[in-house]
């Protein structure tokens, strides 16, 4: 009986390892190194890698690159559906967010909201620019000139990838920054 056990425990505990290590492995976390900016005002923010706040702050410290106007789409930034609420799983880019804006405050920005084609395409259109709007103006209420950012929605209008698929349509559903200036 002892000698069917051990093995048969170990089985387990071996199974049981592999299925936390795919589960931790397909969440986003695991896949995500973060770095530390060094942000004028001596400011160091951590961010991921290749994150929207990462390329965001990479663009304004570089003064090489002049082109403008420069989009950025977000990532890590959720509504609650329907709504222009944003989720608790998203403070952190609007908190990152704002420390670069401080950090460059000759950036002018337009901040424009889009939507897949699922609904009515004119709720969807006033979706879209309050969801802009609610960015704006939870920056501005954290200490970013509201006259930097401008803002536009454009509902289904502007597509990035098809409407025919769940993937195509969760992509097109965003929130982009355009860096206006700097």
């Amino acid at each position: 009986m002892l000698k069917t056990i051990v093995p048969l425990s170990l089985a387990l505990l071996l199974v049981g390892g592999i299925l936390y290590l795919v589960e931790s492995c397909g969440s986003e976390s695991a896949h995500e190194s973060m770095v530390t900016l060094s942000l004028p005002g001596s400011v160091d923010l951590s961010v991921p890698v290749g994150s929207f706040n990462f390329r965001l702050a990479q663009f304004l410290a570089d003064g090489e690159d002049k082109t403008l106007p420069r989009t950025f789409v977000f990532d890590h930034l959720n509504f609650a559906s329907a709504s222009t609420e944003v989720t608790p799983e998203s403070q952190q880019t609007l908190k990152d967010l704002n420390a670069i804006l401080k950090a460059y405050p000759a950036a002018n920005v337009r901040l424009e909201g889009h939507t897949d084609n699922v609904g009515d395409q004119q709720a969807n259109k006033l979706l879209s620019r309050q969801r802009a709007e609610a960015i704006r103006g939870h920056l501005a209420a954290n200490g970013i000139d509201a006259k930097r950012m401008d803002t536009a929605g454009w509902g289904e209008e502007k597509p990035v990838a098809s409407n025919d698929t769940a993937e195509g349509r969760a992509q097109n559903r965003r929130l982009e920054m355009t860096i206006v200036n700097r």
